[in-house]
């Protein structure tokens, strides 16, 4: 309903407005995703409707839609550069035999790529990773394991 009163369902202008990734309201509409409770708080503010109305579907939105203006450190998209399959794939697998386990956010904020991008390309080296990370962050909070 957000996406059709602010763009008539067009959802690449739809992300623009709110300083989204062009695929994420897509995801959202499509199901291949759930919406981050950070990008769904965005949304809210910027189409000024209660968080809690969306979850209860139970949404006015004003028409014409009159947007709020983000804070300037919430005003950034991601550009739709093109993924670099090969550099990206390298360095999870060097992740994954390095010394010192990353999380798999510290690694695509390392590459510059959403970790979702990362997921959706790689999944088994992704959760692998995660795993790992998982197991070395236990262990340094409990040194038995």
């Amino acid at each position: 309903m957000c996406i059709n009163s602010a763009t008539g369902g067009n959802n690449t202008a739809f992300a623009d407005l709110m300083c989204l990734s062009s695929t994420v309201p897509r995801d959202w509409r499509t199901g291949h995703a759930l919406p981050q409770l950070n990008l769904l708080v965005r949304v809210c503010y910027r189409l000024s409707v209660s968080l809690i109305d969306v979850y209860l579907n139970n949404l006015t939105i004003n028409n014409p839609v009159v947007l709020k203006e983000l804070p300037s450190c919430q005003q950034h998209s991601k550009t739709n550069r093109s993924f670099d399959s090969m550099k990206v794939r390298d360095s999870l697998q060097t992740t994954l035999s390095s010394e010192q386990p990353l999380s798999l956010r510290q690694v695509a904020a390392e590459l510059g790529y959403d970790p979702a991008d990362l997921y959706r390309h790689f999944p088994d080296l992704c959760r692998q990773i995660s795993a790992r990370y998982k197991l070395h962050a236990k262990s340094m909070f409990n040194p038995h394991v």
